[in-house]
Formats: structure tokens, C-alpha cells, sequence
């Protein structure tokens, strides 16, 4: 089956604009190196203007923990001899704390352990990209893409019934892909566009049909279709990723495993 393929607007060669963004999902896949090219069988491509505001948002979580340290080995062999750090300096300590609080007031001689306590890495927070699209339409024939546009988001984003066992069984929702164009279809580099971004899932997905002020329409004679769309979309990555530090690039986990590079984003 060939995947369905829309675009708006439908003849971007008559239109001023000059920069897209082409969306794919493909079929899901467990396999690290099809993950990696973002999945296997084709299901729908989608060609859109870029919009105004194309936000990623990077979360890394932290949490309060000891770390591995050895106080020796941080002190090192110069601080052995040193009057006030090494061994001869916590024994100096204990002891000069023992006579301060047999001698003075215990309140003033009184110390705690210090805290060594440090942020230590967690977990990365999957990435999540937001598009907003206001789409408007010019014709009849517009409407009709925006109108496909939009339920076909809303389809894909949802998991598949199960080719075999429909009523017991279903498929995890599509892996979705991004890439920057030119009106040509040339690409544009991902690192200034789009954020070096790697396969995701479509989590969110906001549709008004209604979204002018008003309930307006345009009209072929025979039936009624939105005349002004938004559309927000809310990717999050698959996985965690890492930054290569030889290629200088962000990689998805199962691409560093497999060593696939991305190459299924736009065809």
C-alpha cells in the first residue's frame, strides 16, 4: 500500500512560501537499526509550510546522592604532611574538637559532618517539539487538503489495530520523522532547523476547525468545509539521546547502538 502523501499549500509552486517541513511515519519497530531510520513500512507523508514558532524543549533530571569518592585518593600524598588536611589533619581536628568542648562551651565547639552530598545525573527527559499551524484556506480545493491534513494527524497519531487479531491485539501508533526543505525539496541542515531531531511519537494533537472568530466555510454546492484550521502538534523523542563527541552530533540511543545514521526522515 502506498502511503498517503498531502500537501498544503497543494501547489507550492504558485505560493510565496519558500521553507517546509516534510512529516513522515512509518510503521513501528523494536529492531534498534529500523528504529534508528524511523521504522519500516511508509504510512503518510505531510508537507506544510514552517511555521513561526518551532519550539524543542530538553529536560535533563538530577538528584541529591553521594558520590563515589575516596577521601584519601581527593586528598592525595602532598596533604598526608600537611599541618591541616590529610590524616595528620582529621586526627588534629577530633582531637582539637575534644579539647575545645572539655575546656569551653560545647555549643561553640560543636560541628556537624559536612555535607557532601552532590546533583548527580538521573535520567534525560525525552525531547518534545511543538508546531503550531494556522491554515487558511483560498478555495475549495484547500480546504479539502487542510480538512485531509488534519484527520489524517489525528488518525496516525493512534495506535493500529492488529492486522491478524483486531478485536485482542494492537499495534504501537507510528514512529514519526521531520526534516526542513526548500521549495525545491533540497534539505536544509538539521542541526539550524530542526534540531538534529530523532524519531518520535505524536502525543499531542489540538485541532480547531473553527479557529477564524466565527464558523466560516467555503462551499463547492453540495457541501460545507472548515474555512480556517489550527493544528498543534507535540512530538516526543523515542528515546534518550546522547551527544557524539567525535561528530559533534545528537544521536538517538538505538543509533549509537546499531550505528545507523537517520536516513528515513523525507524521501
Amino acid at each position: 500500500m502506498a502511503a498517503e502523501n498531502f500537501s498544503f499549500p497543494p501547489n507550492s509552486g504558485d505560493d510565496d512560501v519558500q521553507l517546509f517541513l516534510k512529516f513522515q511515519c512509518k510503521r513501528y519497530s523494536v529492531r534498534r537499526a529500523k528504529k534508528a531510520q524511523g521504522g519500516t513500512i511508509p504510512f503518510l507523508k505531510v508537507k506544510l509550510p514552517m511555521p513561526p514558532n518551532m519550539v524543542a524543549t530538553s529536560a535533563l533530571s538530577f538528584a541529591k546522592d553521594a558520590t563515589i569518592e575516596s577521601s584519601l585518593v581527593e586528598m592525595g600524598v602532598p596533604g598526608i604532611v600537611s599541618r591541616d588536611s590529610g590524616p595528620i589533619g582529621i586526627l588534629r581536628s577530633i582531637f582539637t574538637g575534644i579539647g575545645q568542648s572539655a575546656f569551653r562551651d560545647p555549643n561553640k565547639a560543636f560541628q556537624v559532618q559536612m555535607d557532601a552530598g552532590e546533583m548527580i545525573f538521573n535520567e534525560s527527559v525525552s525531547r518534545v517539539f511543538q508546531f503550531n499551524y494556522q491554515l487558511v484556506a483560498k478555495n475549495f480545493e484547500e480546504a479539502q487538503e487542510i480538512s485531509r491534513i488534519a484527520a489524517a494527524f489525528e488518525g496516525y497519531a493512534l495506535p493500529r489495530s492488529s492486522t491478524t487479531l483486531k478485536r485482542f491485539r494492537m499495534e504501537m501508533p507510528p514512529i514519526w520523522t521531520w526534516a526542513a526543505t526548500d521549495a525545491g525539496g533540497n534539505p536544509l541542515p538539521s542541526q539550524h532547523w530542526t534540531g538534529q531531531n530523532q524519531p518520535s511519537f505524536l502525543q499531542n494533537v489540538t485541532v480547531d476547525r473553527t479557529s477564524s472568530g466565527g464558523v466560516y466555510s467555503l462551499s463547492d454546492g453540495s457541501t460545507f468545509l472548515p474555512l480556517s484550521t489550527s493544528i498543534a502538534l507535540q512530538f516526543v523523542e523515542i528515546e534518550p539521546n546522547l551527544f557524539d563527541g567525535d561528530s559533534g552530533e545528537i544521536k538517538s540511543r538505538s543509533q549509537i547502538i546499531s550505528g545507523e545514521r537517520v536516513t528515513g526522515l523525507v524521501n
